[in-house]
């Protein structure tokens, strides 16, 4: 099982390494989770009737924007205090739901098309991945 792939010593110089991505392992209840970094910035989860009421939501789920930091977020024009409802076409109800749907596409598109809330209005992103 050792006699395939690049065999010559200077051919092996040449190859490129693969970076690989940290894994994001959520567990636990994801309700009350800190904050998670997020292509440069971090999100944290809807936690309560005091997010809900701050950020004007109708119910209690999806994840806000802490900080959109210096990446992708900021690339997206997503800001600070932008509530995350619904990413591809589905409903977002935590950040695990968020991440789940980032690994599920980030190796097959390069935006993934989200509604959010900024000041109390809907409005329509597409969030660079790439």
């Amino acid at each position: 099982m050792d006699s395939f792939g690049v065999q010559k010593p200077s051919l092996k110089k040449l190859a490129h390494q693969p970076a690989i991505p940290a894994l994001t392992i959520m567990t636990g209840d994801v309700s009350n989770i800190k904050p998670v970094d997020f292509l440069g910035g971090l999100i944290k989860s809807v936690d309560g009737l005091g997010d809900r009421s701050a950020y004007g939501l109708p119910d209690e789920n999806g994840v806000i924007v802490i900080n959109e930091g210096k990446g992708l977020l900021e690339q997206s024009k997503l800001h600070a205090k932008d509530v995350i409802l619904m990413a591809d076409g589905k409903k977002i109800e935590s950040v695990k739901e968020l991440l789940d749907i980032y690994h599920t596409l980030k190796n097959f598109n390069s935006i993934i098309n989200l509604s959010i809330i900024r000041g109390q209005q809907q409005m329509e992103i597409k969030l660079k991945i790439k």
